[in-house]
């Protein structure tokens, strides 16, 4: 009991203590002051510019749109402050970055101002490094829990590692119209509901031929869909200024850069602009990024003049020549693929990460120019520890002077693991959803069951027609789609002629049901008995992918007939068609070359070996396939708007 008393007393006379020591204005910073040192602050995991590799140093902390961030970065005797643009990725990664929503005291200039800390301390100096604000949230990188003092107090903030999003359902009457979100083209054409939008104030615009552009704001909340619905004015319709004014107004977009228009050469921070009635002269400056504006435009005394622009997106081409070759590429905003990359996106600043166990990671920021092929080169170094022994190879000399475990510590089983269920999960992860069809292909099989396999010799022994799922020919006959690791297959067995009967003697047949069947080839009476083997295979499995080998195994179920025609029927003198069921279950190893050649379409080779088990009908089968498959993999699209 006395000893809890002495901590209480203890934090008491502490907290007393800072109190009387410290002011409210040690734990917190000007705004921004001139007197600061400023340093320069390159783009990083969390934050980036897409104009340059180095972040824009602001003197004012504006309102700022939904995406835009603000970083406080700790220089050496100050602060400074940086603006650039979230990167949602940045929630994937290690160290986490977690989001803390503003206090509801507070506004953004309000909180800007105040030093965050991992936990309560008497020394002010010790505050996070880097701290990232917008409109709504403090993020941090680390720490799921923040402390700032306030009125000689000390509150916390608990964060999230996610970043939840809402979606804006938009509907315009009449439909068709391009939908723009804070001045950047969604692709999406209304009605449309746009998804992943952080929470905060977007602001709408829609652009529609022959129609003037409206623009309407709206606040997005996470985890919920806001309905925005617009009446669109057609450009037959004059929109009048209440009153008898002098001039007439103009209306202008949202810009999607922090370039602003310019009318008669004067920068206008607005977007509605009073001119006098006549001609003037728009101009807006898309740089590298968007396709620039220099235009005129007529405005009228007492009319509304709407400019309809929308902004459209620069392009270019990035090429990633990987070594070795088979490294995993990783372009933000774009698929993970395997092998050399040429793809066309939007011009900007892309990080380009590369992959390959046994090698060191990199990663590059590379500026992808308008109209310009850019060439990023990637040579990826081996890793310093190939033993993976947790000690570097240059220090413990394994494996290159004692071998992989001569003499060196062994890598623990639990290390082992853990490493491996990294590599499956990253794997899974970026395993793209592809669909196979087969083209020609050869299969064999084998019956499990000696006394079928005897009655059949006597149909092999003659001619093998034609297409048939026992041996021969296959064309077009499978089906497979694989995706995040798993994988499933659809067959069907093809039996267009069947397997001939050609001996000269005869055999009984006893089924079941007690008849009696003779089987003959005579080809003068046109007797020609045939066996076809029909049948439907379905197969669920897991694949993975080593270097260039794709390994499959699955597990299948295959409905089977066997049908024999032109049995003679003892008992009833009369020639029938007979059917015995022949279902049956089986292991599948399948094996297909990946050459990852980041084609949509891609010719693939396979090798199947099917291994029966279960209860046996008539026979099993062992069966060997060998083929060519299409392969589709719709994400490996050229081209798509981004």
């Amino acid at each position: 009991m006395r000893s809890l008393q002495f901590v209480f007393l203890f934090n008491l006379c502490l907290a007393l203590s800072a109190g009387a020591a410290y002011r409210d204005g040690d734990f917190t910073i000007p705004q921004v002051s001139q007197g600061f040192t400023h340093c320069i602050q390159p783009s990083n995991d969390v934050i980036r510019n897409e104009v340059s590799d180095t972040l824009l140093r602001i003197d004012t902390i504006n309102v700022i749109r939904p995406g835009q961030l603000i970083m406080r970065k700790k220089c050496v005797n100050g602060y400074s402050f940086f603006t650039g643009k979230l990167d949602t990725a940045a929630f994937f990664k290690r160290p986490l970055l977690y989001a803390f929503s503003i206090p509801g005291w507070a506004r953004l200039s309000d909180i800007i101002q105040y030093r965050f800390y991992r936990e309560p301390t008497d020394k002010p100096g010790r505050d996070e490094d880097a701290v990232y604000f917008d409109n709504e949230r403090i993020y941090v990188k680390n720490y799921s829990v923040i402390h700032y003092y306030r009125n000689g107090i000390w509150f916390h903030l608990d964060g999230m590692d996610s970043l939840l999003t809402g979606s804006i359902s938009v509907i315009s009457e009449p439909p068709g119209a391009a939908v723009t979100i804070d001045g950047e083209n969604t692709s999406e054409i209304t009605p449309c509901t746009v998804n992943r939008l952080l929470p905060g104030i977007h602001k709408i615009e829609l652009f529609l031929d022959n129609y003037h552009f409206y623009s309407k704001s709206v606040k997005v909340s996470a985890d919920s869909t806001v309905k925005a619905s617009f009446q669109l004015l057609s450009d037959m319709d004059t929109v009048y200024i209440t009153g008898n004014v002098p001039y007439g107004l103009l209306l202008l977009p949202q810009s999607p850069t922090d370039s602003m228009f310019m009318v008669d050469s004067q920068i206008v921070r607005s977007s509605r602009v009073q001119l006098q009635p006549g001609m003037h002269r728009v101009t807006w400056n898309g740089a590298q990024f968007y396709e620039s504006v220099d235009t005129t435009v007529t405005i009228v005394e007492g009319v509304v003049s709407y400019f309809d622009f929308l902004f459209r997106r620069r392009y270019g081409m990035l090429r990633v020549h990987p070594v070795p070759a088979d490294v995993q590429i990783c372009i933000q905003n774009d698929p993970c693929r395997f092998g050399e990359q040429i793809v066309e996106i939007p011009t900007g600043i892309y990080r380009v990460t590369a992959h390959r166990y046994g090698y060191k990671s990199i990663m590059k920021e590379i500026l992808v120019q308008p109209d310009t092929i850019i060439t990023c080169e990637i040579n990826l170094l081996r890793s310093p520890d190939k033993d993976a022994d947790g000690f570097v190879d240059s220090v413990d000399q394994c494996p290159d002077v004692y071998g992989m475990y001569d003499g060196c510590p062994r890598q623990r089983v639990k290390d082992a693991v853990a490493i491996k269920r990294s590599e499956v999960k990253e794997y899974v992860n970026n395993d793209p959803f592809s669909i196979d069809f087969s083209t020609v292909g050869f299969i064999l099989r084998l019956p499990t069951r000696k006394t079928y396999a005897n009655f059949l010799s006597a149909f092999s022994s003659g001619k093998i027609g034609g297409i048939n799922n026992y041996r021969g020919l296959s064309f077009f006959n499978s089906l497979q789609m694989s995706y995040r690791g798993f994988f499933t297959a659809l067959e069907l067995g093809q039996w267009a002629s069947g397997i001939h009967y050609q001996r000269n003697d005869t055999m009984k047949i006893f089924t079941e049901k007690g008849h009696q069947y003779s089987i003959y080839f005579d080809s003068l009476a046109n007797v020609e008995p045939v066996m076809l083997i029909p049948s439907t295979t379905v197969a669920l499995g897991l694949h993975y992918t080593f270097s260039w080998v794709n390994v499959v195994y699955s597990l299948g179920y295959q409905w089977e007939d066997i049908i024999i025609t032109g049995l003679y029927n003892t008992g009833e003198a009369s020639f029938e068609k007979v059917t015995f069921d022949n279902d049956w279950w089986f292991h599948q190893l399948h094996f297909e070359t990946n050459f990852r050649t980041g084609e949509v379409i891609a010719p693939v080779a396979y090798f199947k070996f099917k291994f029966p088990f279960g209860r046996t009908l008539r026979t099993r089968w062992h069966v060997m396939q060998a083929g060519l498959f299409l392969k589709i993999i719709p994400s490996n699209r050229r081209g798509d708007p981004k």
